[in-house]
């Protein structure tokens, strides 16, 4: 059987994109792979467990300044102490920015590293949108189309060509939703 490994790689405690997205490439995977989830915001004894027993990782994590957050670039580092030689690695990187293309660094960055550590990278999904991006709605349709097609080649275990998806949203109607969020939540902080 199987194992596959989830790794979230956002700081945030809850309503992460990175978990989120894990979530719906769960329901996706086959059901026969024993499948765990975690976040990897330190590397412990636990942690280095899992990573040595799974023989699929898959890595969410937001996008930071058009790269890796530090803390996931602290665990990939030592990560890479491991023998991960038979390991093979998939990622999805999110964004709050509306289209997918900005998480083109990031997916070299972690090909770069899996290429340095003997891991077979077989590909990732760049993902816009932010919080708009995180809702069962018609115009998120490519990024659920893509999660999907990057669950069936988790279950084949076939490469994944690293892909970029933004929903269906005008850019204008975006910024606008975004300014609304960023209005609202100041508010609720000054109370």
């Amino acid at each position: 059987m199987n194992r596959v490994l989830l790794l979230s790689g956002s700081p945030k405690y809850k309503n992460s994109g990175s978990e989120y997205y894990l979530d719906i490439l769960y329901e996706e995977l086959d059901k026969n792979y024993y499948i765990e989830e975690e976040k990897m915001l330190y590397f412990n004894d636990t942690l280095k467990k899992k990573v040595n027993d799974a023989d699929i990782i898959v890595l969410s994590t937001p996008l930071y300044a058009d790269a890796l957050p530090s803390h996931v670039l602290a665990f990939l580092m030592k990560m890479g102490d491991l023998d991960l030689s038979n390991k093979i690695l998939y990622v999805m990187v999110n964004c709050g920015f509306l289209e997918g293309i900005h998480n083109v660094v990031a997916l070299r960055i972690i090909k770069n590293y899996c290429e340095a550590h003997g891991i077979k990278y077989m590909g990732g999904l760049g993902i816009g949108g932010g919080p708009v991006g995180y809702k069962k709605i018609f115009y998120n349709y490519p990024i659920y189309k893509q999660i999907k097609n990057l669950g069936s080649a988790i279950n084949y275990q076939k490469p994944f060509e690293n892909n970029y998806v933004s929903p269906l949203i005008p850019r204008f109607l975006y910024i606008n939703i975004a300014n609304y969020r960023w209005k609202r939540e100041i508010n609720t902080l000054k109370k």
